[in-house]
């Protein structure tokens, strides 16, 4: 594509851009993509390939010295260098040299020489979740990453580990799986659990904004019921099952919350209405002929073997007529892949020896545990799919 047509389509693109829909903005970041490509010669695109990793390097600086912290804490008041270095620990000529970079990617404004001021980006990355998302990508991916070539030339490569002597990357350089690591590290796990909650801050619909929830369960909604409603699978701390009990608090039947031990003995305080029960997915489902089987975020963790024992645990207990699994998670398109799709494909593989899927891969495991699809319920708004399962008839 020429930079001229690159342009005409980033100018019809802002032209139907009305600042609301997510499909057109979407489109928009897409077309000013194709136009930095259009205009970068081949040696400046693979100039910036090779150094962008150095930006995300000065951010995670930035972020455990605890200079964007205080930056955001300043309200967007400008804070200078010498006073980062004091509140800091940090050198003040290397805050400056760093903040080059931080500054450049728009996470913070320059505002003079060695001078900086909060925006947006610089709130939003300061969130809790959000903080404790990048350092944990960071800090599990560089090391990760880094490792493959060695591991491609000592022939040690291996993307879903079945035996002892198979080693993902992840295990290669840290030891362990990243459960494990995590399991062992309540520094990582704190880190791992503000993570986990940046689901809150996400603008996206929530899952049973994208199911018709409401519509599934009418039935429901008042009458009196001792029957379980929904079984939230490795739900983790309950944000998901959370939300949707304060979206219908007249849901009748009860809501349970699995996950192990040592995930509910972090909590802090039990979500409302819910019941907690400690439950190892790779083992017998305790919970027989439960409304809705729910699960978030959680086979794209595994390979097919063992998202097939998840499933086949799942499927033995459900009721054969009114039991669903819903399943929340990717749909990876076979083709034109987003780059995020993408990259978060590469981190299940990395961090996890897991996977997003195509349909065709999801049908696969779904063909093998007797389960078919009733129906895959999207929206334009998020790339999540929720996949509603009922036992093969």
């Amino acid at each position: 594509m020429s930079l001229r047509e690159a342009l005409l389509h980033v100018q019809r693109a802002v032209e139907n851009y009305d600042g609301q829909d997510e499909e057109k903005h979407a489109i928009l970041l897409g077309e000013i993509h194709k136009l930095q490509l259009a205009a970068e010669k081949p040696d400046e695109s693979i100039m910036r390939l090779r150094w962008q990793f150095m930006a995300t390097f000065a951010i995670r600086f930035a972020i455990e010295y605890g200079i964007v912290q205080t930056i955001s804490a300043k309200l967007g008041e400008p804070v200078s260098a010498a006073e980062l270095a004091q509140t800091s620990g940090a050198e003040e000529l290397l805050i400056i040299r760093t903040m080059r970079l931080v500054t450049h990617d728009g996470v913070c404004d320059e505002v003079g020489h060695g001078i900086y001021a909060a925006n947006d980006r610089t709130k939003f990355l300061t969130m809790p979740a959000i903080l404790g998302g990048f350092t944990h990508v960071y800090d599990f991916g560089f090391k990760t990453v880094s490792m493959v070539p060695e591991l491609i030339r000592e022939q040690k490569l291996c993307q879903f580990p079945r035996s002892p002597e198979d080693r993902s990357p992840i295990q290669h350089v840290f030891g362990d799986t990243m459960f494990g690591v995590l399991s062992k590290d309540p520094r990582r796990k704190k880190i791992f659990d503000d993570y986990m909650e940046a689901r809150r801050y996400s603008t996206e619909p929530k899952w049973f904004e994208i199911f018709p929830a409401g519509q599934k369960f009418a039935g429901e909604l008042k009458a009196k019921s001792d029957e379980v409603q929904l079984v939230d699978v490795g739900g983790g701390k309950g944000h998901d099952i959370a939300l949707f009990r304060q979206r219908f608090p007249d849901l009748a039947g009860r809501l349970i919350l699995q996950d192990l031990p040592r995930t509910f003995s972090s909590l802090t305080e039990k979500p409302p209405g819910v019941e907690l029960m400690e439950h190892d997915f790779f083992t017998e489902q305790p919970v027989k002929g439960a409304r809705v089987y729910f699960l978030r975020s959680i086979m794209h963790d595994w390979a097919d073997e063992e998202c097939i024992k998840i499933l086949g645990h799942i499927v033995a207990a459900m009721h054969p007529e009114k039991s669903r699994i819903l399943i929340d998670d990717f749909v990876v398109p076979d083709t034109k892949v987003d780059w995020l799709t993408a990259s978060l494909d590469m981190c299940m593989w990395l961090f996890f020896s897991g996977i997003e899927r195509t349909m065709s891969q999801w049908q696969r495991l779904f063909d093998v545990v007797g389960l078919e699809v009733v129906d895959v319920w999207s929206t334009r708004l998020s790339r999540s799919n929720v996949v509603e399962l009922q036992v093969r008839r």
